[in-house]
């Protein structure tokens, strides 16, 4: 049976006692048929106040139908397939052990601050519409150094 996913991602944004800011943002998402497969594409950015270092992450969980071997990200970046992932502290969603995630992690050098397109990353399914996906994410903030996550 034909299992969906809808191109919309539902942003997931839960802090403490902090403000929520934005951190890593999708700004598009692109779906393109490859084949008999599907590719989809985020474009990411980095926003103003924010800064990028090592171990700051973004995921989109629960992406159906992933073609093992897919995946691809700028320099810099680290692909993981996990069935089930950790989430930020205070962040609650379902994450579908039958579903893998798509863990993208930054290993490349600090960048200080924002307003700036981090690239395309990318993952083929089977699918080319459908379902809905969460995108969560972590990085810090410039001003402070304080951990946003999205």
């Amino acid at each position: 049976m034909f299992r969906t996913r809808r191109v919309a991602l539902v942003l997931v944004a839960a802090l403490a006692t902090t403000p929520a800011y934005a951190g890593l943002v999708p700004t598009t998402v692109t779906v393109t048929p490859e084949g008999g497969n599907f590719r989809w594409t985020y474009a990411i950015v980095l926003p103003s106040d924010m800064k990028l270092q090592a171990g700051d992450y973004f995921g989109i969980y629960n992406f159906n139908g992933l073609l093992a071997g897919s995946g691809a990200s700028p320099e810099g970046w680290t692909l993981s397939t996990p069935a089930v992932s950790p989430l930020p502290a205070n962040v609650t969603i379902f994450d579908d052990p039958t579903a893998p995630n798509l863990i993208w992690t930054y290993n490349g050098p600090t960048i200080p601050t924002g307003q700036l397109g981090l690239g395309n990353f990318w993952a083929s399914s089977q699918f080319g519409t459908g379902e809905q996906s969460l995108f969560v994410g972590r990085n810090a903030r410039s001003a402070d150094g304080g951990t946003t996550r999205t």
